[in-house]
């Protein structure tokens, strides 16, 4: 992956966890990013560590330059790229979006156990259909998969 392609995926992740659209990753919002793009917990104190160490203008929130500094320095990148090649999987006709049938496959991979139905789809990608075109992109995508791990 180019600079120029992982400079474009920080952005994205940064505004798919800006939850309420202010420019900043707040503590909260950090913690999902670990939890998400790491599938890892971390420590509270790691959390908070990482918040200060790349909070240059002590603001106490994370811009996307400081974001973007934490991000690069990170010597394990997130398995952010794990959420993009499984977006890239469930994408069957490769038109960079999934339908309401592709989104109902991811669901029922993701636990078979459960009665996925028309209802579930329904809901879900209305929660997560931003620009309401009827499709799911990747930071949709995204947020989908934020939706669903917080459920758990």
């Amino acid at each position: 992956m180019s600079r120029c392609d992982e400079d474009i995926l920080i952005e994205q992740y940064f505004d798919i966890f800006d939850k309420d659209g202010n420019g900043k990753i707040t503590s909260k919002e950090l913690r999902s990013v670990l939890q998400v793009l790491y599938r890892n917990d971390l420590d509270k104190q790691i959390q908070e560590e990482l918040l200060q160490r790349y909070d240059a203008d002590e603001s106490g929130y994370l811009d996307i330059g400081e974001f973007k500094k934490l991000y690069h320095s990170l010597k394990v990148k997130p398995k952010g790229a794990s959420l993009k090649e499984m977006f890239s999987n469930y994408d069957l006709n490769d038109d960079k979006s999934l339908s309401k049938s592709e989104v109902r496959k991811f669901l029922v991979d993701l636990d078979p156990s459960k009665d996925i139905t028309d209802a579930v789809v329904d809901k879900l990608m209305e929660d997560t259909d931003k620009d309401k075109d009827g499709t799911v992109s990747f930071p949709e995508f995204c947020r989908m998969y934020v939706l669903l791990e917080s459920r758990k």
